[in-house]
């Protein structure tokens, strides 16, 4: 059983429409370090169900504009006008 490097500190309650693939990319992970971490056998979620996530992915998911804030630029470089 290989390790998995996650410390488990907060949980996903599974919606309508959601799956394995969703909730993995929503939280950073791949499908089988959800399924590992949760011990799930099986490729299906049911709706309500409380899955174990990555702590560090958590708080982006939770708010995503924070990940589109820290994504965006800055300090954008334009190139000078000419006045005349």
């Amino acid at each position: 059983v290989p390790f998995v490097p996650y410390t488990p500190k907060a949980t996903h309650t599974v919606q309508p429409k959601e799956t394995l693939y969703s909730i993995s990319k929503m939280y950073g992970m791949t499908i089988a370090e959800l399924k590992q971490l949760n011990n799930i056998t099986t490729d299906g979620v049911q709706i309500g169900q409380k899955l174990m996530v990555n702590a560090q992915s958590a708080a982006v998911a939770a708010n995503p504009t924070n990940l589109a804030a820290a994504a965006a630029p800055t300090n954008v470089n334009t190139p000078a006008t000419n006045p005349y």
